[in-house]
């Protein structure tokens, strides 16, 4: 078994979040969406992924007064992600989004841990087959929900943006790119 990481295409806070630094933050919150988007292998036939997990690193808090709250900081609040039937349209408002809610996995964010894994093996597997468009991701949050920040696909760390891990069973050797001698010749040019 092996394991491949996928990193972010690109990531997109909705409504655009003015206030974050240099778009290294994705922040997730009511009315705060976040959209993942990721180029898939190209050699699904060769291989089998029979695990597929999205890892989102925690952008370090905004605020000292939040670090040192008295807020209970083992309390989990949940989130959805869903996959994308359709891409992002940035008129929103006018063309909502297309969401396939039979994909839909809930996750929780502990303040405590460093970063999010949320399994995305059925969503992952849908793509590879076929069944299902890879059109993106859409993170949103319920009403009830605490703010929370994740380094973008931007992110000066590039290990700490959006990732894709993947553990792979490949069924045969992957091709590779052979090279052999050979004569070019360009017409008009002796």
């Amino acid at each position: 078994m092996s394991i491949m990481d996928l990193k972010t295409r690109y990531s997109i806070n909705y409504p655009m979040c003015f206030d974050c630094v240099a778009r290294e933050r994705l922040v997730l919150g009511y009315c705060k969406m976040i959209y993942l988007y990721f180029t898939l292998p190209c050699f699904n036939s060769l291989c089998k992924f029979p695990k597929a997990e999205l890892i989102l690193f925690q952008y370090p808090c905004a605020s000292r007064e939040r670090v040192f709250s008295n807020e209970d900081d083992s309390k989990k609040d949940c989130y959805f992600l869903y996959p994308l039937l359709k891409p992002l349209n940035i008129f929103y408002r006018l063309a909502p989004t297309e969401i396939d809610r039979k994909h839909c996995v809930s996750f929780q964010v502990s303040r405590m841990q460093s970063h999010v894994t949320i399994d995305i093996t059925k969503i992952f597997q849908d793509w590879m087959n076929g069944k299902l468009a890879n059109s993106g991701l859409l993170l949103i949050a319920p009403p009830t929900s605490k703010e929370v920040a994740f380094a973008s696909g931007q992110f000066d760390l590039p290990w700490m943006r959006p990732t894709i891990r993947l553990d792979c069973d490949f069924k045969g050797m992957l091709p590779c790119f052979c090279s052999a001698p050979c004569e070019v010749k360009v017409a008009g040019v002796p």
